[in-house]
């Protein structure tokens, strides 16, 4: 088989030949345009080999790179994703992204109170008491909104 390759056109050939010689040569019996396509293909391969872009494909064709990386991206929540990724593109174009710099914020304190070990019981007493604090009172106005929020478009099947 190897005798067969260069027999067609050996590296030899190739770095002497110009790209519509070597063209020629991988299908001499072919038609002036697949000669021009094979031509242009040459050509690409060849600055793409002058770039060193060849180099690191053929360094990331290898079956333990190539397993690797399927074993990082391919994961189960990833085809998931991709199986509903319109319903994923529909519901992100929804989203008002000049709000998202303060809810970013919002979102991040809620996380550090929500990280906290020592969080006390409260009661009733203890709750009226703590919405004396200002920050307790907005708190407690924004869970409020976003309870309506929900509330309103909250569909029961």
């Amino acid at each position: 088989m190897s005798e067969k390759k260069e027999e067609l056109v050996s590296v030899e050939e190739c770095e002497k030949s110009s790209a519509s010689t070597i063209a020629e040569k991988i299908a001499p019996s072919a038609d002036k345009e697949t000669l021009e396509a094979l031509q242009k293909f040459t050509n690409i391969i060849v600055k793409m080999s002058k770039m060193g872009l060849l180099d690191l494909i053929e360094g990331l064709i290898d079956e333990e790179v190539i397993g690797r990386a399927s074993e990082v991206f391919v994961t189960t929540g990833l085809l998931k994703a991709l199986d509903n990724f319109d319903k994923l593109t529909n519901i992100l174009s929804e989203i008002d992204y000049d709000k998202l710099d303060g809810t970013a914020k919002l979102i991040n304190s809620t996380l550090e109170a929500l990280s906290k070990d020592s969080v006390k019981p409260v009661g009733l007493f203890g709750a009226m008491r703590a919405l004396r604090d200002k920050d307790a009172k907005k708190g407690l106005g924004l869970l409020i909104e976003i309870l309506k929020a929900i509330g309103r478009n909250y569909n029961h099947k």
